[in-house]
């Protein structure tokens, strides 16, 4: 069975939020902005969420949580969805803050989004390459 990945409905922010938090997260309901933030669910239960939270620099971060912290491929999904709804918006400032340490597994998240860590620009040269 597949994921199912959509936008977090106010009335499930609470969940999402919780959700994220029992996996490393630390976002909380005041600073998310539900529009651009997503759940991916298998058999109605949760999998991973990506919260958008607004930064105080006026731009985003991103709080990626997942069940499974080394399925790249959902972590990838989401945050293709992710970028071409802020791309939509034109919001090209963000930051990507993942739970756990980057020597720990969350370096194969950048190695499979070809992102470089601590930075907020993807290569250049990739297809999913989207302008700040």
């Amino acid at each position: 069975m597949g994921y199912e990945v959509r936008e977090i409905r106010q009335t499930e922010l609470d969940e999402a939020i919780a959700f994220a938090q029992a996996h490393g997260g630390s976002a909380e309901a005041a600073a998310v902005r539900t529009g651009l933030s997503l759940i991916a669910s298998e058999a109605g239960q949760p999998v991973g969420v990506l919260l958008a939270l607004k930064g105080d620099d006026g731009g985003f971060e991103l709080e990626l949580s997942l069940e499974k912290p080394d399925n790249t491929a959902l972590a990838q999904t989401l945050m293709n969805i992710i970028l071409l709804k802020m791309r939509c918006q034109h919001i090209g400032k963000l930051r990507v803050n993942l739970p756990g340490d980057p020597a720990e597994g969350t370096q194969s998240l950048w190695q499979a989004t070809r992102w470089l860590p601590d930075s907020v620009q993807p290569e250049a040269n990739t297809p999913d390459a989207v302008a700040a």
